[in-house]
């Protein structure tokens, strides 16, 4: 599915991989601040080579419970997300508030949420 048409779907419908595509074993560490991922070189090499310039889908999970809808995006892309956009830079992915850096207006940042941030601390990898 695109990126758009998963943006129009509601969280709950859309079919997640049998497999995780990143679990918290494939985190370093994340930094909440500024919501950016230390990713081991295993998680590195799950990182598709061409990612579409509007994005590949992925759902964020917490504790078995689907938390937001984000994409991998990359950064020569000129398209703009009204989600949370994923992009790799040399060892980490930095989850951003979409491209170009904004949410619609009136939304909440779904990064910020305790769920997530919960279970990072409980794995050990909180910053």
């Amino acid at each position: 599915m695109k990126t758009f048409a998963a943006s129009q779907v509601s969280l709950a419908e859309l079919a997640l991989e049998d497999k995780p595509f990143l679990t918290d074993d494939d985190l370093v560490s994340y930094r909440w601040m500024d919501h950016k991922l230390k990713l081991s070189e295993k998680a590195i090499g799950k990182i598709p080579q061409a990612i579409p310039l509007d994005g590949k889908p992925v759902v964020v999970v917490a504790d078995g419970q689907r938390i937001y809808l984000g994409a991998l995006w990359t950064p020569v892309s000129s398209l703009s997300a009204s989600i949370p956009t994923m992009m790799l830079y040399s060892g980490y992915l930095s989850i951003e508030l979409g491209s170009p850096g904004q949410l619609p207006n009136g939304k909440s940042d779904p990064r910020d949420n305790t769920r997530i941030y919960n279970a990072l601390k409980d794995a050990g990898k909180l910053q």
